[in-house]
């Protein structure tokens, strides 16, 4: 299947840093080709992949370059300071565009990166429009509704930081939510 990766790279920044419990450099510490292979023999071929966030949440400077260098399309969101740290409308801009990928282009399915339950109704809409949805998300970091209503990937088996990094189906933790199984 032809597929979007659309990754909420502050999100993804945020729980990784979480779990781990310091600054993470979010072009290393996730083993971004690793999760395309795990992707590809699960039949999600990436053919779209995108790295939203806003400046904050690129701390090394090479960071774009790099993630770039993978293949992953990095967009930079406006971000203004506010008094609880930085406000991003990286999960807008990112909603959007998948909302414009999925009208626009030739896409079979959309992986989410991402526990946010913000993302629901992007993931409800194009899995009525055909489209197969996944969820990678820390799982500790997941909203309940995207467990319970969608597949999941288990980023942290993805890790860098992690003990394992897993390249295929057989060895990872994805689980398939029965009866919830988008229909394509």
């Amino acid at each position: 299947m032809r597929t979007a990766v659309l990754i909420d790279g502050e999100n993804v920044w945020r729980c990784l840093e979480n779990i781990i419990g310091r600054k993470v450099h979010i072009d290393k510490a996730i083993d971004w080709k690793g999760l395309f292979k795990f992707l590809e023999s699960l039949g999600y071929e990436v053919t779209i992949a995108r790295f939203y966030a806003n400046p904050f949440a690129i701390r090394n400077p090479n960071a774009a370059n790099n993630l770039e260098s993978m293949g992953i399309k990095v967009i930079l969101a406006r971000s203004t300071m506010k008094e609880n740290g930085p406000k991003s409308t990286a999960d807008i801009v990112m909603i959007v565009d998948g909302m414009s990928i999925a009208y626009e282009r030739p896409i079979d399915a959309f992986v989410i990166v991402s526990g946010d339950g913000d993302f629901l109704p992007f993931a409800q809409k194009v899995r009525e429009l055909g489209k197969d949805v996944l969820f990678a998300t820390f799982l500790e970091y997941t909203a309940r509704p995207i467990k319970e209503m969608f597949q999941v990937v288990n980023l942290l088996d993805f890790s860098i930081l992690g003990e394992d990094i897993y390249v295929n189906a057989e060895e990872s933790s994805f689980q398939r939510v029965e009866g919830k199984a988008p229909s394509v």
